[in-house]
């Protein structure tokens, strides 16, 4: 009698023990791996600071642009620029050598009656290390003179720097007569040149930009005097014109997404340049003494070069470069 009432309810012991147990042992494991993520990191310090396994990152990247115009051996225009994106990580090198940089150049150069001039040169890089304390250095060269250059080294940089290297405006002028009527003519140039730079570093992340602008121009005039008004011929070119701006950032973030988390590589460079060189007019004019009106008249023009694009925008997707391996208790 005993034994048959332990066999009839036998199976709903069973049962009873297996529902009663399915809820204890879901509840148990949640709890585990929330205790397991509770642990996890939740930055890029952290998260380098937990034994794990390197891996090499992309290869250097560079992103060069160039254009040229005019004539050679008489007037012609060179612009260029150039910006890299660059890490040095893996499994064998020593984490103090471990890094990621970003650097960039621009220029423009010409040729002025067959004669090479280097009009502007800026130039500059910024390097954040795994381990170590982060550096950056610029250096501007104006016909082939360096205006200005600095470097800093610091646990963290916040580098913003604008500047006017160039503003001058130069002319001559030539009197004569042409028989009893006084006459004169005269020439000049006018150039601007600003910049702004910037750098933002932290530990394994670089970013920076650099923008040139500058604006070039020369001029002539004939014109005869007379008592009351002078009138003649005047002439413009612009030389070069040009905002350039090339900028970009590459350095370590974590995929927190993944499980564990995963420090992954990640970089973009952008560059977009407005130009306009080599254009210019000719305009006969009237101009009233002592304050007078002045009247003018385009007699031609002749179009230069122009340019108003993106020169390149590209970004280097996240690539695993640091895998944590949680330890197993």
């Amino acid at each position: 009698m005993l034994l048959q009432r332990i066999v009839k309810h036998a199976p709903v012991i069973s049962v009873g023990c297996f529902v009663t147990l399915v809820p204890f042992v879901t509840a148990f494991a949640d709890t585990t791996e929330n205790a397991a993520r509770s642990e996890l990191p939740k930055t890029v310090k952290e998260a380098l600071e937990l034994p794990g396994l390197w891996e090499s990152a992309p290869a250097s990247k560079c992103f060069p642009s160039r254009w040229s115009g005019g004539t050679k051996g008489g007037f012609a225009l060179e612009v260029e620029s150039e910006f890299c994106l660059s890490s040095t990580l893996g499994q064998q090198i020593p984490i103090q050598e471990m890094n990621t940089q970003v650097k960039g150049k621009s220029s423009a150069n010409g040729e002025l009656m067959g004669r090479p001039v280097s009009f502007v040169r800026v130039q500059g890089s910024a390097v954040a290390p795994v381990s170590g304390t982060p550096r950056a250095e610029a250096a501007v060269m104006v016909l082939g003179y360096e205006v200005w250059s600095d470097s800093i080294e610091a646990p963290e940089i916040r580098w913003d720097r604008n500047f006017t290297m160039l503003n001058f405006d130069e002319s001559v002028s030539l009197p004569f007569n042409i028989g009893p009527i006084p006459a004169t003519v005269g020439a000049g140039v006018r150039a601007n040149l600003d910049a702004n730079i910037t750098a933002a570093l932290a530990i394994a992340n670089a970013r920076a930009s650099f923008a040139p602008e500058i604006k070039s121009s020369g001029y002539a005039q004939v014109a005869v005097d007379v008592r009351v008004a002078k009138g003649g011929v005047e002439a413009e070119l612009e030389f070069l014109n040009d905002a350039l701006r090339i900028e970009g950032a590459a350095g370590l973030g974590l995929d927190t997404t993944a499980f564990p988390p995963t420090v992954v590589y990640v970089a973009e460079a952008k560059g977009h340049n407005d130009m306009s060189a080599l254009n210019g007019h000719i305009n006969v004019f009237a101009e009233f003494l002592n304050g007078g009106n002045r009247f003018e008249r385009e007699l031609f023009s002749w179009p230069g070069y122009e340019q108003s694009k993106v020169l390149f925008s590209q970004s280097i997707r996240p690539t695993p470069v640091f895998r944590h391996f949680p330890e197993i208790n």
